[in-house]
């Protein structure tokens, strides 16, 4: 309902308004994929110092989620 709400008053928003919205949302989606980006990258630094430790593969695949290939190639 929210959506057809919002979709629906878009409709009555001046060109002002819809720049803004629209920009809120690339901010938004800019913001979620430096996310995505900072925990993978958290992953892999994880899964690298538990490899050099000497940690099993199959519990580094478990904690980090990254594949086997993914770990062995680092």
């Amino acid at each position: 309902m929210e959506k057809a709400y919002l979709y629906t008053n878009k409709n009555t928003w001046s060109i002002e308004e819809l720049r803004a919205y629209n920009y809120a949302e690339m901010r938004e989606q800019d913001g979620k994929i430096r996310m995505t980006k900072m925990v993978r990258d958290a992953k892999i630094e994880i899964a690298k110092n538990l490899k050099e430790s000497g940690i099993d593969i199959n519990i580094v695949i478990q904690i980090t989620g990254l594949t086997e290939k993914e770990i062995n190639d680092l």
